[in-house]
């Protein structure tokens, strides 16, 4: 089912590195591991240095059975260095704001935006670039969006190609 949304003057979408940019008609990062913001008609690209200038946070989840480890930055984190949501947008307004998490296969997921932001919620959601201290391999990378307290990981979005903050009617 396709939920009909207006932007409301913020709309962030995320390309991983080797994806096309075709909205904004301008080229994707070109460095490996870099990512493309855009906000409306405005890109930034995040180097990785730009990224791991961030705080990295490590979590440790259950595997088959084995715990392991995954490293990366807070997507809120990741939000913030793009600008958005604005620091003047209101409880109400965030409230009616979800994620769109989707990977180089088509695969989506949705998360509400106060699930994570730290306003309302404890809740971390990350963009893991290593497991076990290495990178991600080709098959979950180079970026994975992980809800490390989900217990089915459904909304575990392995190469992740975009990020959108879209906003309900």
């Amino acid at each position: 089912m396709r939920v009909n949304v207006l932007r409301l003057g913020v709309a962030l979408s995320v390309a991983v590195c080797g994806l096309s940019t075709a909205a904004s008609g301008q080229s994707p990062a070109t460095t490996p591991g870099a990512i493309t913001v855009r906000i409306g008609q405005r890109s930034v690209v995040l180097s990785r240095a730009d990224l791991s200038s961030l705080p990295q946070q490590t979590v440790r989840i259950a595997d088959g059975g084995d715990s392991i480890s995954l490293s990366g930055v807070r997507l809120w984190d990741v939000l913030q260095k793009a600008g958005t949501p604005s620091a003047e947008a209101s409880g109400r307004q965030r409230a009616v704001m979800y994620i769109r998490l989707t990977g180089a296969d088509g695969q989506s997921a949705v998360v509400s935006l106060v699930e994570f932001d730290p306003s309302f919620s404890s809740r971390v959601v990350l963009l893991v670039d290593r497991r076990q201290g290495k990178p991600l391999d080709e098959s979950e990378g180079p970026w994975r969006a992980i809800l490390p307290d989900d217990r089915r990981h459904a909304r575990w979005i392995r190469g992740l190609a975009a990020i959108s903050v879209e906003t309900l009617q």
